[in-house]
């Protein structure tokens, strides 16, 4: 492709193709397909995130709520977690 621009210089196109190449190993690939395809196991954590608000007593029906609302009442939960915890850290003490 870097052959088709007659402006580009073989050392300018060469320093491309190393970026390109270090950019393509930088990444793993990944399997969207098949049970631990990327697809199954997005669908999996947000039935699992839905299952945390519920429980949390957040909302009856977290597929219901608009998606700010729903990230909204998961970062309430986690930090009401995290504030929890650092309570009964701080009464062992």
């Amino acid at each position: 492709m870097l052959d088709d621009l007659p402006m580009v210089d073989k050392e300018i196109q060469d320093k491309i193709k190393h970026i390109d190449d270090l950019f393509a190993l930088s990444f793993k690939s990944r399997k969207f397909d098949g049970e631990k395809g990327e697809e199954v196991l997005s669908i999996k954590a947000f039935e699992r995130t839905c299952i945390y608000i519920r429980n949390a007593n957040y909302h009856s029906n977290p597929r219901l709520m608009p998606t700010i609302q729903f990230f909204t009442a998961l970062d309430e939960i986690k930090e009401r977690n995290k504030s929890r915890s650092n309570a009964k850290s701080n009464k062992n003490q």
